[in-house]
């Protein structure tokens, strides 16, 4: 029995924290529609798979034009 408290226990804490955080911690007011779609990934072949997945996309999506892809170096 003693077991089966702690697991109840344990995750009353876990919707507790889920709560509070989403309560709690700051996030945006509102959607902001004008902002510009930023995409980054690394400079591996995380990043190569990015460019190639916009350009597939551009051609089934409207993409806007004021789309920012850039890379990164990671270590």
């Amino acid at each position: 029995m003693e077991i089966n408290r702690k697991i109840v226990i344990f995750i009353a804490g876990l919707v507790l924290a889920g709560t509070l955080i989403a309560i709690f911690f700051p996030r945006e007011s509102r959607r902001n529609a004008d902002a510009p779609l930023r995409i980054g990934a690394g400079a591996d072949i995380s990043g190569i798979l990015m460019e190639e997945t916009v350009e597939e996309l551009s051609g089934v999506c409207m993409i806007p034009e004021d789309l920012e892809s850039s890379s990164f170096h990671d270590c």
